[in-house]
Formats: C-alpha cells, sequence, structure tokens
C-alpha cells in the first residue's frame, strides 16, 4: 500500500497500529452490558478495526489490514456473520486500500467506503456486498478520510488536511462541499431521530462533541469526552456513548448530569478501548480494544 495521509492518520491515532481486536458484547433484556458474552472475534496479531453493524442486524463490517505477496500492508473490508461465525473480505485488493466501511442508503447491497487509489489519492467509493465490484461515488470529495450519511442520502465527510475539516455533501455526487468547522476529531456519526449530525473537535488532551443542524447550518456544542478520549457513538437517540480509561460511559443529551459508567470492561480490554459501535436494536456493542487480551 502505498503510504498516505490516512494511513499516517492511523498510525497517529494507533501507537500500535498492528495490535487491535474487535469485541462482541451482548445487551441483555434490561439494556445493560452482559459482559460475560464478550467474545474476541478477530483475535489476531494485527490491525482490525472501525466496526460498523449492518442494518438488518445480521452482521458487522470492519477494516482488516493484511500483508501482500510483496510483505506490503494493505487494508480490506471485511464482513463477520453472527450466524455462521465467519468472516468474509469484501473488497479483495492488492494495490489500494478501503477503509471506513457504511451501510449506504443509496442501493441495497451498497457499502461505502474509503478508498486509498494507487496514486495515494483517497476518495469515497461504493462495493457491491455480492459481487465485490467497486465505483467512485464522488470525485471531487477528497482527501476523504471519514464519513456519516444523512436521511436524505446527504453525508459529512472528515476531509484531510492541516487542519482537518468537517465538510457537508448535500448529496452524495454533488460537486462542491460546505466547510463546517475544523480541528476535528474521527467520530462522526448522524443521528436519525434529532436529525443532525454530531462530530467532535479538539486536540489530542480534549475533544468536544458538536451537533450540526443540516437544514439550518448550524453548530452547537454538546458536551466534552472524557479525558484523552477521541471515539464516541449514539447508545441511542438521546444517549451518548464513549470510553474513560477502561469503562464505557454514557451521556444523557437531556440531563444536566455529567457522563455515568455504564459497564467496566478492564476484564477484557485492560489496555484502552478506542472505536465502539452499537447496532440498530441495542442488542449488541462492538469494541475495539488496544493490544487487546486474547481470551
Amino acid at each position: 500500500m502505498r503510504l498516505s495521509i490516512f494511513a499516517l492518520s492511523l498510525t497517529l491515532a494507533l501507537p500500535a497500529v498492528a495490535q487491535t481486536d474487535i469485541w462482541l458484547i451482548d445487551f441483555n433484556d434490561d439494556k445493560k452490558l452482559d459482559i460475560s458474552t464478550a467474545k474476541n472475534i478477530t483475535n489476531r496479531k494485527g490491525y482490525d478495526n472501525q466496526p460498523s453493524f449492518s442494518e438488518d442486524g445480521k452482521g458487522l463490517y470492519y477494516t482488516k489490514m493484511l500483508s501482500t505477496t510483496q510483505g506490503e500492508q494493505q487494508a480490506d473490508i471485511f464482513y463477520y456473520n453472527f450466524m455462521t461465525q465467519s468472516h468474509a473480505n469484501l473488497t479483495r485488493t492488492q494495490q489500494t486500500s478501503e477503509y471506513s466501511p457504511l451501510e449506504t442508503p443509496l442501493k441495497d447491497n451498497q457499502l461505502s467506503i474509503i478508498k486509498v487509489e494507487p496514486d495515494g489519492v483517497q476518495r469515497l467509493w461504493t462495493v457491491n456486498t455480492k459481487s465485490g465490484q467497486q465505483a467512485m461515488l464522488n470525485r471531487e470529495a477528497k482527501p476523504v478520510g471519514y464519513h456519516a450519511w444523512g436521511k436524505n442520502s446527504d453525508l459529512t465527510t472528515f476531509v484531510l488536511g492541516e487542519p482537518m475539516t468537517l465538510q457537508y455533501l448535500p448529496s452524495f455526487n454533488a460537486k462542491s462541499a460546505l466547510k463546517i468547522d475544523k480541528n476535528i476529531g474521527r467520530s462522526i456519526r448522524y443521528n436519525a431521530k434529532e436529525d443532525w449530525f454530531s462530530y467532535s473537535k479538539g486536540d489530542d488532551k480534549t475533544q468536544t462533541v458538536w451537533a450540526f443542524d443540516a437544514n439550518t447550518k448550524q453548530t452547537n456544542e454538546l458536551i466534552s469526552l472524557p479525558p484523552r478520549s477521541q471515539y464516541y457513538t449514539w447508545l441511542n437517540s438521546h444517549t451518548l456513548l464513549s470510553s474513560k480509561a477502561n469503562q464505557l460511559v454514557t451521556w444523557n443529551i437531556n440531563s444536566e448530569k455529567e457522563w455515568e459508567t455504564l459497564a467496566d470492561v478492564s476484564s477484557i480490554c485492560s489496555t484502552g478501548i478506542s472505536r465502539i459501535a452499537v447496532n440498530k436494536d441495542q442488542s449488541k456493542l462492538a469494541l475495539v480494544c488496544n493490544e487487546a487480551i486474547s481470551k
């Protein structure tokens, strides 16, 4: 894989890039995490990251770093099937790398991905989960690191550069983007019920979560993430989920309280939580553990 800005950002985000695993944990009927159900679904020495649940609840997409026949590092998109507990490589590329898988609102069996092209340019592409066929989604938006879809096939993108910027595309094939903010973090999400995007901004020590309303083009500060935390997701429409050391913590947007502990996961991940994801019906959680403990 050619060295890219994206690869550099991964290195900065994860000092031990080659040592991350993805864990799956079930929620019980009371919507509390049942740590006894935790399973390391990747469990290898290597980079397995960027989990994203399928809308049908049957599996999980993620990014996996592989070694090519030339001994270089290259990333593909994989799918983990919950029923069969099997992994499938959806992209199978040798000369390019793919990251950040998300199901799109455009067509069935379509994932949007960030593709590092042979010349190092990073753009939005799609991949058909059945055929593996790939197509460029937007030629003008570049270099893109991460993205999130809205309900109207609009999206926000993390555009790499100095500084990193949040940019809004009113449609997937828009020729130009609206710059929303700068010095942003790696977690971009969409809250369907509230109908706004969320993102973080700040530095390595302190990041703050903000909301962006695509209808009014206004931004609104929500809350600071726990110290040194750079990642968050939406547990549900009104609750943010992040991490503090070896704990998962939540914050209700309608509450005056600060972050509250959801679960202690030190028994499975004592070396640091990074990305987290929750499926649509809040029955499963995926977390990325840096240098995860094998169990």
